[in-house]
């Protein structure tokens, strides 16, 4: 929405649109849409935003200055894909009642829509895989179809003037530029619909997005498959060269057998940045993204408790290295993003929850269904890591350390229930207590619970394994091992003392789990 310097994404598994302001990338508004959301568009006039969806007879209209809902235009059948111009708003469309794909002219003061009779001196017969959009400047709207047919409306002549057929199926992204240039997959073509411009999947991967800028610069996103990294770069319309293509941290949502285009790049409206549809989410590339970045290098991986190793499936971890982020960002969105200052990193390929990341650090969750010999990999604007190769046992418990005042080291994350106070010398274990130990890397739990979700507090997440707690070498009994309700990766073990624990200044409190354990040193009285 350049008037309004914000951008949309729709989510159809939700029936939403969601409203973003294009230069803090906050989400600003939720749109509640018909059944399934397929396809969306702003008017020529800047005024409305048109949103088709595959399960309903009606379009949706939305004020862009109220973000209320306008009205709904009755279409009778379900709309696949819109496009406005300077002289008509065309839809795509699936009868409901069976028939043939046909393309409609939107009437939105009379609040319906009507099949075209023809479409110039071509029959109005379409193939299910139709995609629609237009150019800015309102002149042109093209016609992509899935079975490689490409057609031209002309808002000038009103009508269509072009038709031409690919020999391959299309698939990928399609665009229009105000400057009788078009894109469709990895082609460019000319207002005659001609290729000018092709490249090979072999070269950068599958067509995922394309967004044209002015005359001279485009820029394309594409991927050799779903699970690699993705290539951001940008395109020199006058030599019709690709420049400076950059790794981005993830691929961009590709195309399906049944859904084959895509239009997952956008240029924000300020032009500071781009944004992309990522297999896992939304992400915002600086404008200037191709300038030289250093790749990123893993040194060291601990657990976040008390930055030793090993590691459990579950438990938080910090990451310790070089160039790890070009950015110090944390995230409180729930579940945790598996992208965060464009870095993003994996487990034998599975994306990690990620709560922090610095140029120096990141800290996340490992995830729950990893263990044993793992392989760690960040992708980050200036490139992917070499693998960081680690071992994951099935539990390594370790217990939080923190700064309190008057103690110049960090503490043993220890608390008494009786006053709900960490335990320290001042405030020692006495005999009879029941204490709450913080600690993370306890592994799975029953019920299972999501990596990157918030543990719930009915019912609660016990650890499968339950830990045995001596203190100075007497058996504590345990009442509860497991998640601690509303926290993300954060174990908690509640202890009765027993009576016969042993007196003294430094006893040691111990943890054993499997192969892992943790001990600290405590005060305990009578």
């Amino acid at each position: 929405d350049p008037a309004r310097d914000r951008f949309f994404v729709l989510r159809q598994d939700r029936n939403e649109v969601l409203v973003f302001d294009a230069s803090t990338y906050a989400q600003t508004a939720t749109l509640r849409t018909l059944n399934q959301p397929r396809s969306m568009a702003i008017t020529h006039d800047r005024r409305y935003l048109l949103v088709g969806s595959n399960l309903s007879a009606y379009l949706s209209v939305y004020d862009l200055e109220t973000l209320e809902l306008d009205r709904l235009v009755l279409t009778r059948d379900y709309v696949q894909s819109i496009a406005t111009s300077a002289n008509a708003i065309l839809i795509a469309t699936h009868p409901a009642g069976g028939g043939d794909n046909k393309i409609h002219r939107v009437d939105l003061g009379a609040r319906v829509s009507t099949p075209l009779p023809t479409l110039g001196v071509f029959d109005n017969k379409i193939s299910a895989n139709t995609v629609l959009v237009g150019s800015g400047n309102g002149r042109y709207i093209l016609v992509a179809q899935g079975d490689g047919n490409l057609m031209l409306y002309d808002a000038v002549a009103d009508t269509f003037t072009v038709s031409r057929k690919e020999s391959t199926p299309l698939v990928g992204a399609y665009a229009a530029s105000n400057y009788d240039q078009f894109a469709v997959g990895n082609a460019i073509l000319n207002n005659s619909l001609v290729p000018v411009r092709r490249w090979a999947d072999s070269e950068s991967g599958k067509s995922s997005g394309f967004a044209f800028l002015d005359n001279h610069i485009a820029f394309r996103l594409t991927a050799p498959d779903a699970s690699a990294p993705g290539v951001l770069q940008r395109v020199d319309l006058a030599a019709m060269t690709g420049i400076k293509p950059t790794r981005t941290s993830e691929a961009g949502v590709l195309g399906e057998t049944t859904n084959p285009f895509t239009r997952s790049l956008a240029i924000l409206p300020n032009r500071s940045a781009l944004v992309a549809l990522t297999t896992s989410g939304i992400t915002v590339f600086p404008w200037a993204f191709d300038e030289g970045a250093a790749p990123p290098r893993l040194d060291r991986i601990v657990n976040a408790a008390d930055g030793t190793q090993p590691i459990a499936p579950g438990g938080l971890i910090s990451l310790f290295g070089s160039d790890l982020s070009p950015v110090s960002q944390s995230s409180r969105q729930i579940p945790l993003p598996t992208i965060l200052g464009e870095s993003c990193l994996t487990v034998n390929g599975m994306p990690v929850p990620v709560m922090f990341v610095s140029p120096g650090q990141i800290n996340a969750q490992l995830p729950f269904a990893v263990d044993g010999t793992t392989q760690i990999v960040l992708r980050t604007p200036g490139g992917v890591s070499d693998g960081f190769n680690v071992t994951i046992l099935p539990a390594a418990p370790s217990i939080f350390r923190t700064s309190i005042a008057g103690h110049d080291a960090r503490i043993a994350t220890v608390v008494r229930s009786s006053n709900s106070l960490m335990v320290t010398p001042t405030n020692p274990i006495h005999r009879g207590d029941v204490l709450t130990i913080y600690a993370t890397g306890l592994g799975r739990t029953n019920p299972a619970v999501e990596s990157g979700v918030p543990s719930p507090a009915e019912p609660l997440a016990s650890v499968l394994n339950t830990p045995t707690v001596t203190l100075g070498g007497v058996p504590m009994a345990v009442e509860f091992a497991g998640l601690t309700p509303g926290e993300v990766g954060v174990y908690q073990i509640n202890v009765r003392i027993d009576a016969r624990a042993p007196l003294g200044l430094d006893v040691p409190l111990n943890i054993s789990q499997g192969s892992g354990g943790t001990t600290v040193s405590v005060r305990v009285v009578e």
